[in-house]
């Protein structure tokens, strides 16, 4: 598995002929075929929603390369000043407990804060 920056045509094989909405991502490569997308949708000029998803079990089954990819991620919104917002994915179990390892808070309106570092 490797990660590469998003490409149009990369992100069209991923979702398909649907709507997406304009964003700054990585994919997560299994060959030559895009198994998983993250990326940032802006928010304002400085806060930025931050999502993961994949297909299959393969964030079950990759857990070190999912945690190299979150961290990657991180690494760009900090670079950049970027605050973080996400949300926990109800699916995933311990979905809340990996998103405050990666140092997001909960705030008062129950969603995930991480303030750039």
């Amino acid at each position: 598995m490797k990660v590469i920056p998003a490409t149009n045509e990369l992100i069209r094989e991923y979702y398909g002929d649907q709507p997406i909405p304009s964003m700054r991502a990585h994919v997560l490569m299994d060959g030559d075929k895009p198994v998983g997308v993250a990326g940032f949708v802006r928010m304002s000029r400085t806060k930025m929603f931050v999502f993961t998803e994949a297909k299959g079990d393969v964030l079950a089954n990759h857990k070190i390369t999912v945690m190299k990819f979150a961290k990657m991620m991180l690494k760009i919104a900090d670079e950049n000043g970027w605050t973080l917002v996400a949300t926990p994915d109800s699916d995933i179990p311990r979905a809340e407990y990996f998103l405050e390892h990666l140092g997001f808070e909960v705030d008062e309106n129950g969603e995930y804060i991480r303030w750039p570092v």
